[in-house]
């Protein structure tokens, strides 16, 4: 079935371009709107490309597990190294998982041999060549949105005049991450939406490691390998301010102390880098996937909070799939919707 209305996506980071390729399959027509010149830029682009599927929040496991099967299937990129995790919580899903130890040997965690890893940027491209194939991105364009009696009937460019009027029919779905703030204050929507700064430090990775992932909840320290370097965090959430440049980002003394006291791979001789993400969240860690309650043609695809890359594959399907007129696809799906801020 071809759908003849259009889909606005504000945003071209991995909400954004995984809901377009997800639309696509299902015939409806889109086009992504970004204010930045280039996708993915201050979270997508920049984290660390870890895909875990172990959470003690049942939803956020769901589409995590349905994620990976999308990566194992579709994503050439996606290596398959194992993931050693300690947790703050345990419960049943680690009962007969292999305990493995970590590279320091001082401890030890639980195995997940399917989790693995990707380059962000890798996919961000791989989605955006898709994207250029089934719709269009028009960059530079930072949407204000328009309302008359409960209906989203305009887009105006703040940064041009390359405005667009909606049909009646037309959806219009807030795909990102910083941007989700400002529109939600702009229709003063109390969705509990806070944005954390990650630093994300490079290191040489002088022994060739190519295990697992390894992430001890425990102290927020997690690292993974990257070809030639190391990629890790100290785990901080650095409070992010409105227009604060995300891209300022800064060596934090006390995270190289503590990254180097976590893992004996990441001395602070062997640092070559740094960069920061941002991480925009709801108060209870779930992501927004629904309709709007209010304007009746208005969607969210926004909180993802660090798991764009674990969760967007799964989502942007459940998305497009209530685009298309269909219920939400079990209790899952509607315990995502933006109703819920209301009890925050």
């Amino acid at each position: 079935m071809r759908y003849v209305f259009m889909v606005y996506i504000l945003g071209a980071g991995i909400a954004g371009l995984s809901l377009a390729t997800a639309l696509s399959r299902v015939g409806i027509r889109w086009c992504i709107l970004e204010k930045e010149h280039e996708i993915g830029l201050y979270a997508s682009g920049k984290n660390a490309g870890i895909i875990r599927t172990y959470e003690t929040d049942p939803v956020i496991r769901h589409y995590a597990e349905q994620t990976l099967a999308i990566y194992r299937a579709e994503e050439p990129g996606f290596t398959e190294c194992g993931l050693i995790i300690k947790p703050w919580d345990i419960d049943y899903s680690l009962e007969n998982a292999e305990r493995r130890a970590f590279t320091h040997g001082r401890d030890e965690g639980y195995l997940l041999p399917q989790n693995g890893t990707l380059s962000a940027k890798a996919v961000l491209a791989r989605l955006l060549a898709a994207a250029k194939a089934g719709g269009g991105v028009s960059f530079g364009f930072d949407a204000d949105l328009e309302i008359h009696e409960s209906r989203l009937v305009a887009l105006k460019n703040k940064a041009g005049n390359d405005n667009l009027s909606l049909t009646p029919a037309d959806a219009v779905v807030i795909a990102s991450g910083e941007g989700a703030l400002q529109h939600a204050a702009a229709l003063r929507r109390p969705l509990g939406l806070v944005a954390h700064r990650r630093n994300l430090y490079e290191y040489a990775n002088v022994t060739g490691y190519t295990g697992p992932v390894e992430w001890n909840e425990e102290t927020s320290c997690y690292f993974r390998a990257d070809g030639k370097l190391l990629v890790a965090t100290a785990g901080e959430q650095i409070p992010h301010g409105a227009g604060v440049a995300v891209d300022k980002a800064e060596v934090v003394p006390q995270h190289l102390v503590t990254l180097a006291r976590e893992y004996p791979l990441l001395a602070e001789r062997n640092l070559t880098g740094w960069r920061t993400c941002l991480r925009v969240m709801p108060a209870d860690n779930r992501p927004y996937c629904g309709a709007d309650t209010q304007v009746k043609n208005l969607w969210w695809f926004a909180g993802l909070g660090g798991r764009g890359m674990s969760l967007a594959p799964a989502l942007a399907a459940e998305l497009a799939h209530q685009l298309a007129g269909n219920q939400p696809t079990g209790n899952f799906a509607a315990q995502l919707s933006p109703d819920r801020a209301e009890l925050f």
